[in-house]
This record gives structure tokens, C-alpha cells and sequence, in this order.
């Protein structure tokens, strides 16, 4: 099961609304699809590159990490973003899901590829066999920065590009490649065209900074089954 929130649906984020409306929020999204919150792992990015393996033992938490998995049934992983790449990957064969934030900072850690790696020594996931789904973000289009520092970092040298002074970064062509050097077949990576700085029912920190609209997160959600 893999679902995410809209804007309609309300902020997601206590780091950006008060902690009673967002969990009312999260209660109405999840019920649409038979979930409780009280089932419900929240992965809390801190952007850097820690994965984390979870159970039934965390469900109703937050965990300080950048990507979970499980292979438990009666969980759901949960993460709430605005630009940042949420990633969804799931092993049918053996029955195993992760949930990935690929930020700019943990994309150029490669933690695409990690995750794989780590499905791979928990589960025996084969990186031919997974099904990959890149959640709406910010595109390259979008993402035009003064001093941006990936233009200082070797890793992003074929990913970003000077422009009047600015520079363009392609975090979503990194975060795609770095599947792809892991071995995931590019016809079992899915992705969402929406990008967040644009797209008016989804919220984006890009835009909000730029024009002043409240803060928001929406929220992606992934479990291996309907609980």
C-alpha cells in the first residue's frame, strides 16, 4: 500500500503546525485508507544518511533517521516532505519495504544506493527484483540557487549547472543514477512528473521561502499491506 497527502489534506509536520491539528490531519488522511496512527513509524529526517530498521516495537514513534525498513506486516512507515524526494522501494519476494528522504544532502551521500545495499544484507532483496516509486519533488527546473554548495562538492559535479550567476541542481537525475549503479533495472523505477516548487497542491519549502505562504509538509505512507 502506498499513498500520499495533499495540500487538502492539511500539514503533516509538527516542525512546521501545532502538534493537535497535524495528528488530526494525519488521523483523517490515514483512515481513507483503514490505518491508524497508533500504527503508524514517522521517519524524522535529520539529513544525513542513518537506516534504520523498524518493527511493530515502533509503531505510534518517531525515528531520527533518513530511510526505514521493514519487513513486518500490520506497519506502516510514514514521511513527510516538501522538495525533498520521498522513496519507495518494495521486495516482493521477500516481503520487505523502505522508505527513503532524498534531500539534496542525503542524495549526495548516496543514499539511494545504501538503502539498497542494506535491503540486501537484511532481507536478500536483489536489486533486479525491487520496485522503485520516486515520490513528487523539486526538479531541476525548479531548483535555481545563489551559493549553492553542491557546486563546491566533486559528487554533484555532472548534476548541477552554472546559470546567471546562480546554479541549477538536478537532485532527482542523481538520486535516478545512483538506483541505477545499484542495479535496479530502469524499467522498475516509477516516478512522479510533479514538481513540488511548482505545483500548487503539494507544499514546498522552495516556494514558501520565496513567496511567503505558510509552511506545510504533505506525507507519504508505505506498507506492505492495508492494516
Amino acid at each position: 500500500m502506498y499513498c500520499v497527502s495533499t495540500k487538502g489534506d492539511g500539514n503533516m509536520a509538527v516542525t512546521c503546525g501545532d502538534e493537535a491539528t497535524v495528528h488530526a490531519n494525519r488521523a483523517a488522511f490515514l483512515s481513507r485508507f483503514g490505518i491508524e496512527e497508533a500504527d503508524v513509524i514517522v521517519l524524522h529526517p535529520e539529513h544525513k544518511d542513518l537506516i534504520v530498521r523498524v518493527g511493530k516495537d515502533k509503531a505510534g514513534t518517531a525515528v531520527n533517521a533518513e530511510a526505514l525498513m521493514t519487513n513486518e506486516r500490520g506497519v506502516a512507515l510514514a514521511l513527510p516532505t516538501a522538495d525533498c524526494f520521498p522513496v519507495a522501494f518494495y521486495d516482493e519476494k521477500h516481503e520487505a519495504i523502505a522508505l527513503a528522504h532524498c534531500g539534496w544532502r542525503p542524495t549526495g551521500l548516496r543514499l539511494a544506493e545504501k538503502v539498497m545495499l542494506k535491503m540486501t544484507e537484511a532481507f536478500g532483496t536483489n536489486p533486479k527484483e525491487v520496485r522503485i516509486f520516486i515520490g513528487p519533488g523539486i526538479h531541476p527546473e525548479s531548483y535555481l540557487v545563489e551559493g549553492a554548495e553542491q557546486a563546491e562538492d566533486p559528487a554533484w559535479a555532472k548534476y548541477v549547472q552554472g546559470e546567471g550567476g546562480k546554479t541549477r541542481v538536478d537532485v532527482f537525475t542523481f538520486l535516478y543514477d545512483q538506483l541505477i549503479d545499484a542495479g535496479v533495472p530502469c524499467s522498475h523505477i516509477d516516478a512522479d512528473p510533479v514538481d513540488t516548487a511548482m505545483a500548487d497542491e503539494y507544499f514546498s519549502h522552495y516556494r514558501s521561502v520565496r513567496t511567503g505562504e505558510p509552511e506545510g509538509r504533505f506525507m507519504t505512507v508505505l506498507a506492505l499491506e492495508s492494516i
